[in-house]
């Protein structure tokens, strides 16, 4: 295993080339010089090294490295919310097949994205779409006031009162938020 770490520099330091033996990864230096031969030795063992002279560029560029070795959050956006009106089921082969008689009350619900079941408030399940119908039609989007039917890839029984959400997840970079205090 390979370790990253951050060494900040404050004053000269003439030993510096001991810090690249194992190391892998950025030097920061603060109203300091790196020698000709540190900077070779750091190439040499593909480590990066930052001189700042102003102490804000330093604290930026330290966010930015730190921020960087953060995974992507995901968000979710909803794209749509339907009720459900009424449940039945339908014999696909030899299953049963339960289905939600919905209304769509905002948005769009769009056969590729996500969904979730939620019941009194509680996701009761999350995945994807298995059907989705405009009376006998198969469509791909249901728009608000619109009515459809539709069934999860997975048998969950659906009740009155319950909600659909349709969202898509995004991945998105964190920041790390340091404010130093001067």
């Amino acid at each position: 295993m390979k370790y990253t770490c951050l060494i900040v520099i404050f004053k000269k330091c003439s030993n510096l080339c001991l810090f690249f033996r194992d190391l892998s990864g950025v030097v920061y230096g603060f109203n300091v010089n790196a020698s000709k031969s540190v900077q070779q030795l750091a190439a040499k063992k593909n480590v990066k090294i930052r001189i700042h002279n102003i102490i804000y560029r330093l604290i930026e560029d330290l966010q930015e490295e730190l921020s960087s070795t953060l995974p992507k959050a995901v968000e979710e956006h909803i794209l749509g919310e339907a009720a459900v009106l009424a449940t039945f089921e339908v014999t696909v082969g030899k299953k049963n097949v339960p289905v939600a008689g919905c209304r769509v009350q905002k948005g769009q619900l769009d056969r590729k994205m996500k969904f979730k079941l939620i019941r009194k408030g509680d996701v009761v399940w999350t995945g994807n779409l298995s059907s989705l119908k405009h009376h006998q039609d198969d469509i791909s989007v249901v728009k608000t006031g619109m009515d459809c039917g539709l069934s999860f890839e997975k048998n969950i029984e659906f009740q009155v009162g319950d909600e659909i959400v349709c969202f898509n997840e995004q991945e998105v970079e964190q920041k790390i938020s340091w404010n130093p205090g001067f």
